[in-house]
């Protein structure tokens, strides 16, 4: 991983520094298994690339994505550590410095300014007219400040969204898999925390900034780069969504797709053929 001095905020812009943002859960890790042989390959190549950032951004609150990289044997025995993670759908946004792991250069306040007076309580109440119509929350560890989760049937989700829409509140709505239904901040997303995030650290976001995902809920970032890696083992719900020309679909699963998205986009030398 790249090498930094700690900022005050942001980061002196690189035309070098490449930054790669993808997703957690079967793009960077398995997500069924306590290890991944996989990935030691991805971590020993990262953090010998000098010029080189890696952010995870994931649905899943940052709570739940430290207990998976703390508890997965293929991360620990690796060392690696991001050099930032983007968390709850979009909603939430940390940086770490590179002398200190552990301590924030940004944390959320920087990013959650922009959803103020957005009341999750507003969704809550409105999503409780659909609980006999089978629509039923995601349990609280999915949940976060910004985001509210839930799982709804296909044919009851445009009534949903609508219901949604109709608030005073803007928001956004992302659908993925058969039926998971989140709701954020209209500002909130993905694809706008990744881009916030490249802008911190400085990164030439035209020609640097690379993201990488396996789901629906992974094409807002796609929507905000011009080079996309689509692993793999990838759903076809966003193989489908996402334009050939700004993304490289590999053949290779999770870590090893990544290598294989890196090499093609010139971020690092061949590795996955040696």
């Amino acid at each position: 991983m790249a090498n930094r001095a700690r900022p005050d905020l942001w980061i002196p812009h690189s035309e070098e520094r490449w930054l790669l943002v993808t997703d957690l859960d079967d793009t960077l890790l398995a997500s069924d298994k306590p290890e991944d042989p996989l990935f030691a390959t991805f971590a020993d190549t990262v953090k010998s690339a000098d010029e080189l950032m890696v952010v995870v951004n994931s649905s899943r609150p940052r709570g739940s994505v430290l207990r998976t990289l703390a508890g997965n044997r293929s991360v620990q025995e690796s060392g690696f550590m991001p050099d930032g993670l983007i968390t709850a759908m979009g909603t939430e946004v940390l940086i770490f410095d590179d002398e200190e792991e552990s301590i924030a250069v940004i944390s959320d306040r920087e990013w959650q300014k922009r959803f103020d007076g957005w009341d999750r309580r507003e969704v809550v109440n409105t999503m409780k007219a659909f609980k006999s119509r089978g629509v039923r929350s995601h349990a609280d560890e999915f949940q976060a400040r910004f985001k509210v989760s839930y799982s709804v049937p296909p044919e009851v989700q445009d009534e949903c969204a609508e219901a949604i829409q109709r608030l005073s509140q803007a928001s956004r709505i992302v659908r993925s898999g058969e039926s998971d239904f989140d709701i954020l901040p209209a500002t909130a997303g993905k694809g706008s925390a990744t881009l916030f995030v490249a802008d911190i650290l400085g990164i030439d976001i035209p020609n640097r900034l690379m993201v990488a995902g396996d789901s629906a809920n992974d094409v807002a970032m796609f929507e905000v780069s011009r080079h996309g890696i689509v692993v793999g083992n990838a759903r076809s719900e966003l193989v489908r969504r996402v334009d050939k020309e700004v993304a490289f679909h590999s053949r290779l699963p999770r870590s090893r797709g990544l290598l294989d998205g890196l090499q093609h986009w010139g971020a690092i030398l061949d590795t996955v053929n040696s």
